[in-house]
Parts: structure tokens; C-alpha cells; sequence
């Protein structure tokens, strides 16, 4: 008698112990590669012209999952090396801009994940066995005096 006559499958909300959010419905599968190519070229067009600042950007605005694209990249390695010259395009855009002086600081945190040279911590990686003898010749001296 005390019972509610409430559901016991009833959702959890939000917040409350047990809620699991429900899967967002998946986009229709791409079939074709001509649509797949389609695809990669407008997502290059959009990293381009500025209109997308990331992959995963970009693979929204068109409707595509992330994880797709970079399913893709992985997969296709001239594309990947198209994204990473598209990007080096908007930051030559970027740069330009600088010097006009808009909108600097988004615009260097991207400058700084693209290129390593506008990093405050950029190092240089020696791959050169003579270079390196001449670095540790170099420290042992600086020991010495």
C-alpha cells in the first residue's frame, strides 16, 4: 500500500547514479570514393581558406565524424600530407595577419601547434653522429673550465 505505482525502467536523468547517455545517431556510411574524395578535397578547401582550424572541424561542418577522417588519414598518407600543407597555408594567412596585428592570440596558439618555431620551447633534434660528438665535445669542455 505504501508503493508508488511509478515505472521501475524509468530514465535516469542527468546526474543521477546509473544515467548513460544515449549514442547519437550515426551518420549514414559513405560508400563510395568518389564521395570519399569529395569529401577529403572540401575538407582541404575548408583548412585552406580558414573556414575550418582543425580536421575535426572541418569533418563537422561537412557532416562527417572525426574519427572518419582521421581513419582516412591514417589510411591514406598523401592525404594526411595535403592536410598538413593546407594547414601550413593557413598559417601563412596567419602570419600575414599578425603583422596587421588582428586577433593575435587564438591565432598564435595555432601558429604554435603547426609550426614549431613560434613554440616557446622549440628544440632542435640532432640526427648527425658527427654533430653530436662535436655537442659532447662541446660540454666537456664547458666542464673543464
Amino acid at each position: 500500500m505504501g508503493r508508488s505505482m511509478g515505472c521501475k525502467n524509468k530514465p535516469k536523468q542527468p546526474g543521477q547514479p546509473g544515467y548513460k547517455p544515449k549514442l547519437r545517431a550515426k551518420l549514414p556510411r559513405i560508400v563510395s570514393d568518389d564521395e570519399i574524395l569529395a569529401i577529403k578535397v572540401d575538407i582541404l578547401e575548408l583548412l585552406s581558406a580558414g573556414d575550418a582550424q582543425t580536421v575535426a572541424a572541418a569533418a563537422r561542418k561537412l557532416g562527417v565524424q572525426p574519427v572518419r577522417v582521421y581513419g582516412w588519414a591514417k589510411e591514406d598518407e598523401d592525404f594526411w600530407d595535403c592536410v598538413k600543407l593546407a594547414q601550413q597555408v593557413q598559417a601563412d594567412g596567419i602570419v600575414a595577419e599578425f603583422l596587421e596585428h588582428k586577433n593575435f592570440i587564438p591565432k598564435m596558439m595555432l601558429l604554435k601547434a603547426w609550426r614549431p618555431e613560434f613554440r616557446d620551447n622549440f628544440k632542435v633534434q640532432v640526427e648527425s653522429s658527427e654533430m653530436k660528438n662535436l655537442l659532447n665535445e662541446l660540454k666537456e669542455a664547458g666542464k673543464k673550465t
